[in-house]
């Protein structure tokens, strides 16, 4: 019994003896252990198992790092897409908080005008963070921002579908009343004319260089020269009313670099390569109203004066010194017959006149100007 722990002790350094005193060549070193590599503090010179010490071991790096460099790479333009859905996410939280960081997001949309005319996902999602801006105000009770954030998006979208019905039947119904709005106050366009070939972009869309049919309200115009020979302008540029058309010249007469002009933006004020409208004598409501209430005046004053002398209620009977007959009392209206047709000539006389002067000067401009398809537009303003 006393001699088993010796003869165990022997037997375990018979087998540690080889693997302390095989040469680098022996087969025994082909199968180190992986835990032994890495333990292995030094590999003798000419030794072949340098080819184990080329790779250290933080050359291989870790598979989740590249998320990380990806996300920290993305240029502007992918990181603003991001912004502008988290910003959209945000309204449905906070609508206060959401609205005021979904609005500073998409008035860095004009400084992608290509990138977005190429990327229809990009632009439905512009869109779409008009949408939830609209609602957003909705629900903070502020319902003039609603309108005209609303009838930004209906412009912006183009023939783009806008998925309003994602928003809720309050921001439907805002939807159709402000579509219907815009029907009536009339459509108009824009014509670019390029001294050299050019690319224009209407409200980041393409858009060629004479658009039509556009609603009321500013647009945002960004132009390119074809071959980059002159420096790209943005502008916006302002649909006062319908039956006009704005002329752009590229390149303007005003020098400078071009800053795009956010969607929040209200409407410019007219510039120098603007289309002017003919200043009107009178408002044409005004003249229409002096037309008719004139009319109206000078029949009545007709009555009135063909009344006078006669019995009240018996418009027939004249009473006179031998017949005074059974009148109870008499018209007495000559004067003010009078005075009403006298006013209502004068009124239905300068109503004509003026109208007729007005037209006239608007028929001189469109002949000049050439036939515009009823595709209006006044003024564009220019920022640097």
């Amino acid at each position: 019994m006393p001699l088993l722990p010796v003869s165990t002790t022997l037997l375990a350094l018979a087998l540690l003896a080889p693997s302390a005193d095989t040469a680098p060549g022996d087969d025994a070193a082909t199968e180190p252990s992986t835990t032994a590599e890495a333990a292995a503090p030094e590999v003798p010179p000419g030794d072949v198992a340098t080819e184990e010490s080329a790779p250290p071991p933080e050359a291989a790096p870790d598979a989740s790092p590249p998320k990380t460099i990806q996300s920290a790479n993305l240029d502007a333009y992918s990181a603003w897409t991001i912004r502008v859905a988290a910003a959209i996410d945000a309204t449905n939280d906070d609508p206060s908080r959401g609205a005021a960081e979904l609005a500073a997001a998409l008035d860095q949309a004009p400084g992608y005008a290509v990138e977005l005319s190429n990327d229809d996902g990009a632009r439905t999602e512009r869109n779409s963070g008009l949408l939830a801006l609209a609602r957003a105000h909705l629900a903070l009770g502020d319902e003039p921002s609603a309108i005209a954030t609303m009838d930004e998006a209906l412009r912006s979208a183009g023939s783009d579908p806008l998925q309003v019905e994602r928003y809720g039947p309050s921001l439907t119904d805002l939807y159709r009343q402000r579509v219907a709005a815009l029907d009536q106050a009339g459509k108009g366009g824009i014509r670019v004319n390029c001294a050299s070939p050019c690319r224009v972009y209407l409200n980041e869309h393409p858009a060629p260089a004479r658009s039509s049919a556009l609603w009321v309200g500013p647009y945002r115009v960004h132009i390119e020269s074809a071959d980059g020979s002159q420096p790209a302008a943005d502008m916006v540029v302002v649909v006062a009313e319908a039956g006009m058309e704005v002329a752009i010249n590229y390149p303007s007469t005003v020098e400078g670099p071009a800053t795009p002009a956010g969607l929040t933006n209200g409407p410019g004020e007219p510039g120098p390569d603007a289309v002017k409208k003919p200043r009107r004598v009178l408002p044409r409501w005004l003249e229409v109203t002096a037309i008719i209430g004139g009319a109206a005046a000078v029949g009545a004053g007709t009555f009135f004066y063909l009344a006078n002398s006669r019995c009240v209620g018996d418009f027939q009977t004249t009473p006179t010194a031998e017949m005074p007959g059974t009148c109870s009392d008499i018209y007495r209206s000559k004067v003010g017959g009078l005075a009403a047709i006298g006013a209502g000539a004068a009124f239905f006389a300068g109503g004509v006149i003026t109208l007729s002067i007005d037209e006239s000067r608007a028929r001189r401009q469109r002949k000049t100007e050439g036939p515009s398809d009823r595709t209006v537009m006044i003024g564009y303003t220019r920022r640097f």
